[in-house]
């Protein structure tokens, strides 16, 4: 019944198909913590809603055997722990659209296993200190194991046919009409200026801590015009953001539009002064 199961392991680590407990480190690597116990089913990571979480969910209720799920390690910005908890109330609160096939494997999560949260919110957790409460979790789970839940497995279905489509570079540059920005690392802050088109007169300059928030800002601001590459020139953006952001908090030389050299080191002085067009 379980030769093929999970039909998809990548990612995950199977010990014993016949264990009670599945463990799920969250954004932290499962394999760091050398997980050997025999009631551990499957090991695996799991930062994201969907397809993560979803994936956890389908491969947990086509296996009888598992009884408890315990959720460990670095918890990610998507807080799939939390999610699961909401999923497990009789009247959960669906981030993502309701399909039959979900509403059935949720009712059946919902029978069949308990959850344990030994997620931790800070960054990079040593391996002890994720395992220093886990291992004797699992025992007590093992003690407290109802054994095989009666009803059959809910089977994994075939993913469908995807298509694959071969990435390009982007067409031709098309400028945007209200102007470019230059992006730089000044004094701990990812800093972006934006020129006018109609001048190539500084008009405004945004700066943030972060990747995200200075993004967020310059199109609340409403900085990029309403022309045919409109989304190119807000995902080069995005790139070179999280590019400074990277090197900003690793040291990194930061030199816009290039690539970033992870081994070379550089300070805040060292910016690139060219016009810094969007692509």
């Amino acid at each position: 019944m379980l030769d093929n199961w999970p039909p998809s392991p990548a990612n995950t680590t199977v010990i014993n198909k016949q264990g009670c407990v599945a463990v799920c480190t969250g954004a932290t690597d499962h394999t760091l913590l050398e997980l050997k116990h025999s009631q551990i089913a499957i090991a695996g990571s799991c930062i994201t809603v969907n397809p993560g979480l979803l994936r956890l969910v389908e491969t947990i209720v086509a296996n009888p055997y598992i009884r408890f799920i315990i959720f460990c390690g670095e918890r990610s910005s998507f807080k799939p722990d939390v999610v699961l908890q909401q999923w497990l109330q009789d009247t959960p609160q669906l981030p993502i659209p309701t399909t039959q096939k979900l509403t059935e494997q949720l009712r059946r999560l919902r029978e069949q296993v308990h959850m344990i949260n030994l997620t931790l919110d800070e960054h990079k957790p040593t391996p002890h200190k994720i395992l220093e409460n886990l291992l004797s979790r699992i025992q007590d789970c093992a003690m407290k194991n109802p054994g095989r839940i009666s009803q059959e497995p809910i089977p994994i279905e075939s993913p469908p046919q995807v298509t694959i489509i071969d990435a390009n570079e982007n067409p031709e540059l098309v400028w945007d009409p209200l102007g470019h920005f230059v992006v730089k690392i000044v004094e701990k802050y990812i800093v972006v200026e934006h020129y006018k088109a109609s001048t190539c007169e500084l008009d405004c300059v945004i700066r943030g801590k972060t990747a995200k928030e200075v993004l967020h800002t310059v199109i609340a601001h409403k900085l990029f015009g309403d022309f045919t590459q409109r989304e190119q020139h807000i995902a080069y953006l995005g790139r070179e953001v999280g590019k400074a952001e990277m090197a900003m908090l690793n040291g990194f030389k930061y030199v816009q539009s290039e690539q970033l050299v992870v081994k070379e080191k550089g300070n805040d002085a060292k910016n690139d002064e060219s016009c810094g067009v969007c692509e």
